[in-house]
């Protein structure tokens, strides 16, 4: 039977098929990149409507575009519910609700392509304010949803991702050369993926052949969904890029609908809420990202850093730890496991974590300052003054390093030259209120 499957399949059904193979077993993650700092968006601005008569449907056509626009340019939940408020004695929050409601109608009856409208309309759900939000949300779902049915959105395949290595390209290289009988040899030699595999395919994964025939037969229809999954992901990439980061969560949201079990985009998805302090919700995606890929030394790290910002130091010692038995060299999981260690009064494990990462990744100012502050705490203040010249010299223009390097200096009695390294973080932070204190606190000393 073995023979008839190679004369029944050619090679060009095959390739698709470990096309889609790398689509869903893909590798993880690599770097914890972070994106660009989040710059204050512009106020939307909008004109008071003074009306004496009964609101007609032109006019809440008007100000839901308002608020709209609002939205779109940053406005949160108090700024939203003061818009809402400011109209209560034109219209009552059943008469908005039936608007709404006949607007979502006609916007459904369109085949105009909706989408930032939509987008728009989910956000004000996210922001919660109350049942109108709750309907807006629901009807931009519906039209996200046809617009997807429509195929109208055509996105860029090139590889946005967040924090993931491009490996894709080396990939593609080698893959056409694989012969299909190997393919059957590597699921054969291989039981995980056999398992995976026809968990994914829903079959017993008892018969390696019937479950790269059943592969084969349905390769086809689970190409297109991936693809329209990964137009999802590349879409929040970007929108993460521009800092639409509840935008980018909607849209990671419809890529996991599509395809439940990308890594990718419940990865992501767990990037994108810790970045709005969402730490619960994001470590619930970082599990969920775990489950697919439990061998991701980049997940495991980045779920140990949304514990420690909840102040689960041990938890996230666990993870730290999980990331490094994976991957030993991860200098960036060595330097986080420090900080939890230090905030947990383990000095000298931290200091330990500190060096390991510092063989990695030699300069590593943050580390090395980090290193300063642990001997500081050990009151070894000579080797503490040694770390923190070693910050500087790979980054001279850090205030809180010159500020540190001062009080090592301070506690050994070398008071002018404290002086000069307070007074060099002043230049470089003039609102760095600690250092001006320690300032005064050293001319004090001098009496």
């Amino acid at each position: 039977m073995l023979g008839q499957i190679w004369q029944n399949i050619g090679n060009k059904l095959f390739r698709k098929l470990l096309r889609w193979f790398r689509c869903w077993f893909g590798s993880g993650f690599g770097s914890g990149g972070k994106a660009p700092k989040l710059q204050a968006a512009p106020i939307a601005v909008y004109k008071k409507v003074e009306l004496l008569k009964p609101l007609e449907d032109a006019d809440y056509e008007f100000l839901f575009m308002q608020l709209l626009e609002g939205v779109a340019h940053g406005w949160q939940q108090k700024r939203v519910l003061h818009f809402l408020a400011s109209l209560r004695n034109r219209t009552t929050e059943t008469e908005w609700l039936g608007w709404l409601r006949r607007f979502g109608k006609r916007l459904l009856a369109t085949p105009t392509p909706n989408y930032p409208f939509a987008r728009e309309m989910i956000l004000l759900g996210e922001i919660g304010c109350g049942k109108l939000g709750e309907v807006a949300r629901e009807i931009g779902n519906q039209l996200l949803a046809r617009e997807q049915n429509q195929q109208v959105l055509r996105f860029a395949n090139e590889d946005i991702y967040i924090v993931k290595e491009d490996r894709g390209a080396i990939e593609a290289q080698t893959i056409e050369s694989i012969p299909i009988n190997e393919s059957l040899v590597k699921l054969s030699q291989d039981p995980s993926l056999a398992k995976q595999l026809a968990k994914l395919l829903q079959i017993e994964p008892a018969d390696t052949q019937a479950i790269f025939e059943t592969a084969i037969d349905r390769s086809g229809a689970i190409e297109l969904t991936t693809k329209e999954a990964e137009k999802w992901l590349n879409l929040a990439n970007q929108q993460y890029s521009d800092r639409d980061i509840l935008g980018a969560i909607i849209s990671y949201d419809k890529a996991i609908s599509i395809y439940p079990n990308y890594h990718d985009a419940w990865f992501n998805r767990g990037v994108a809420l810790k970045d709005l302090g969402r730490y619960e919700e994001a470590i619930l995606s970082y599990d969920r990202a775990l489950d697919i890929q439990p061998n991701s030394d980049e997940t495991w790290m980045n779920r140990g850093a949304a514990l420690r910002s909840l102040g689960c130091l041990e938890d996230a010692i666990v993870s730290y730890e999980q990331a490094l038995q994976l991957n030993p060299d991860k200098y960036q999981a060595w330097y986080n496991r420090g900080i939890a260690l230090l905030n947990l009064g383990r000095i000298e494990e931290a200091i330990f974590s500190y060096d390991r990462a510092l063989e990695i990744k030699p300069y590593f100012h943050q580390a090395w300052n980090n290193r300063g502050n642990a001997l500081l705490n050990l009151e070894r203040f000579e080797e503490a003054l040694f770390s923190y010249d070693k910050a500087l010299e790979i980054k001279p223009d850090k205030a809180e390093s010159w500020n540190n390097r001062g009080t090592a200096l301070f506690n050994l009695g070398r008071l002018d030259e404290a002086i000069f390294s307070y007074e060099k973080s002043l230049e470089i932070q003039p609102n760095f209120q600690e250092a001006r204190q320690n300032i005064n606190d050293t001319r004090k000393k001098y009496g």
